[in-house]
């Protein structure tokens, strides 16, 4: 933790956080029903137990302008330490903040390209004339079910040996 407190620059900042984000964090999208529709969440999270690295990443999304939640866990039977996680997930913050630490991440680059992939995808779909506009829906789009079928897997393989 005192290596935290002898960062000076934003850039020290960031590059730190990414190596969080690698180490502990996850970079992710699902699909999820809301009024009945499908939709897509995009999600980066960060957990962890040490209150002091928690308030130090909030920090740095707060400078950079990311918003994020804070939710505390607590294991009724404590038989864990309470943890916190750090979740971003409107889709322009967490493009934001991958656009931010996508040079710096090491790990967790290909879930980082692939999301981002995924968000452009989704501003750029428009089809129709005029007024008359439409989404491609979620379910038919290939690269949105690639990028979700990618990330599965990638995010359940762990670090190879």
């Amino acid at each position: 933790m005192e290596e935290m407190l002898k960062m000076r620059t934003l850039q020290q900042r960031l590059d730190w956080l990414a190596g969080i984000v690698d180490g502990e964090g996850c970079v992710t999208a699902m699909m999820a029903k809301r009024g009945g529709r499908d939709r897509l969440r995009f999600t980066v999270c960060i957990s962890n137990t040490c209150e002091a690295l928690i308030q130090e990443v909030a920090a740095i999304l707060d400078s950079v302008g990311i918003k994020y939640c804070l939710v505390l866990h607590v294991d009724g039977r404590r038989t864990r330490k309470p943890w916190t996680d750090i979740v971003i997930q409107a889709k322009d913050n967490v493009e934001r903040v991958l656009l931010i630490l996508a040079n710096r991440i090491v790990a967790k680059r290909a879930q980082v390209e692939i999301v981002l992939r995924m968000i452009r995808e989704r501003r750029h779909i428009t089809v129709g004339q005029s007024d008359n506009y439409t989404t491609v829906p979620i379910g038919e789009d290939q690269i949105i079910h690639d990028g979700l079928t990618e990330l599965r897997k990638l995010n359940h393989q762990g670090i190879a040996p």
